[in-house]
């Protein structure tokens, strides 16, 4: 996962080039997610997007899957208060982690492709959980954790495997 090389010797890159390929990677996610250009979402506005200053790790370098916070911490109620008529509807969400549980209730009926690169087959089954939490973020149709796209297709594509690697 995020090597370097440097002088010859690999490393892990350090937590402030994973923290900015997170930013990168979420903002592609929102900005396709909503229809919205990616601009929409960059540090300092105020109204939708990241909080100024920009997106971090925490201090001590682990993060959490919660969904509960999910929402307030993509500004998801502003934003779907701020453009209301952007739902998803239309597009479709490539979402490459675990797979997805395609039976899961708030993403019923979402789940319009995949596939299953890890065992080699059509079935992009979440075996671990993170892939579906995430396709959760990007289009659940509960009413109390709605996605940013809650109307959106997923395109479930299984890249991890059961133990979050790959």
């Amino acid at each position: 996962m995020f090597e370097k090389r440097r002088r010859g010797r690999t490393g892990r890159g350090s937590n402030r080039q994973i923290g900015r390929a997170l930013c990168a990677l979420t903002l592609g996610v929102l900005a396709i997610a909503t229809g919205l250009p990616a601009e929409t979402f960059i540090p300092g506005d105020a109204a939708v997007g990241v909080p100024t200053g920009g997106l971090s790790l925490p201090a001590n370098g682990q993060v959490g899957a919660t969904l509960n916070l999910a929402g307030a911490l993509l500004h998801a109620p502003e934003a779907q208060t701020k453009y209301p008529a952007i739902t998803g509807s239309g597009y479709t969400v490539a979402i490459l982690d675990t797979g997805v549980d395609g039976t899961h209730p708030a993403l019923s009926g979402r789940v319009v492709a995949g596939h299953d690169f890890v065992n080699g087959d059509a079935d992009p089954d979440d075996d671990y959980g993170h892939g579906t939490h995430v396709a959760g973020i990007v289009a659940s149709g509960d009413t109390t954790y709605r996605g940013l796209a809650p109307e959106a297709g997923i395109a479930a594509v299984k890249v991890l495997d059961s133990s979050g690697s790959g």
